[in-house]
């Protein structure tokens, strides 16, 4: 998991719409597709929005983070697109923080849009991103998500249980659970030593 969490990280960079960066490269036969973290004002602005429903016309209404849902949409289309193109068996979908909740929307549609690829996601240091209002009706799109924590990461802690968030499975903690030590930047930030 090591390669994937330093690619996952590292530029270069498209820059879309709503200030989205994410990136693609293919591989044998698979599709590898990333979205980089919180990086602008921007960004900070659409981390602290609350509720939204993805799709216009939904059978079994659920809902997400209205913020990262928007940064999603900006560049959906785009994705599919690249997506549908691909001759590939799989697809692999990763971010970090920011990047890693819209890598799981961008799994959801794959596994909407696309229920014949195989698509894995992981997801390094995620906010929650689904509310746990309708989560019924998208549970089995959301197989092969992993969501990779640390302990002290706040950022996984948010938004809160309190406002109906919920995560998408239950996570893999890389380290070990230390009463006494907490850094936020260092605790966020440090996934590279521990994948």
């Amino acid at each position: 998991m090591g390669p994937l969490y330093k690619w996952t990280v590292g530029g270069p960079w498209t820059n879309g719409p709503c200030d989205t960066q994410w990136a693609f490269k293919t591989t044998d036969n698979t599709l590898f597709i990333k979205f980089q973290g919180t990086c602008s004002t921007i960004d900070w602005k659409q981390n602290f929005m609350f509720w939204k429903r993805p799709y216009k016309r939904m059978k079994g209404v659920w809902f997400a983070h209205a913020g990262f849902v928007r940064k999603w949409k900006a560049v959906e289309d785009a994705v599919l697109d690249i997506i549908a193109t691909a001759e590939v068996k799989s697809v692999v979908v990763s971010g970090f923080s920011q990047g890693a909740a819209l890598a799981q929307l961008c799994h959801e549609a794959i596994a909407f849009h696309f229920p014949e690829k195989k698509c894995n996601c992981y997801s390094f240091g995620s906010p929650r991103v689904f509310g746990l209002i309708g989560f019924r009706h998208i549970r089995k799109r959301l197989v092969g998500i992993k969501l990779i924590e640390r302990h002290h990461d706040l950022v996984c802690k948010v938004p809160l249980r309190l406002m109906l968030y919920r995560k998408t499975t239950r996570p893999m903690l890389v380290d070990k659970f230390c009463p006494i030590s907490f850094r936020f930047i260092k605790t966020h930030l440090g996934y590279g030593s521990y994948v």
